[in-house]
């Protein structure tokens, strides 16, 4: 993966992460207990997919900056 797709993958997860994250905010208002669930799952899936993407991409501006 190159350094401009992980970059939009990375934008693509910060705006799923924020989604989910003002979502599982307001989870008390949704009635259903299903749907809260998978909010709050979602989101700290996301959250640690995010991070691991972070992660990729600051190895790669490490490398490519070494080079």
């Amino acid at each position: 993966m190159d350094k401009k797709d992980l970059k939009e993958d990375l934008y693509v997860a910060y705006s799923v992460c924020f989604v989910l994250l003002v979502a599982s905010i307001f989870s008390d208002l949704i009635s259903w207990s299903w749907v809260r669930t998978f909010v709050r799952v979602g989101f700290g899936l996301s959250l640690i997919d995010t991070l691991n993407d972070q992660w990729e991409y600051f190895k790669l501006r490490k490398d490519i900056s070494k080079s």
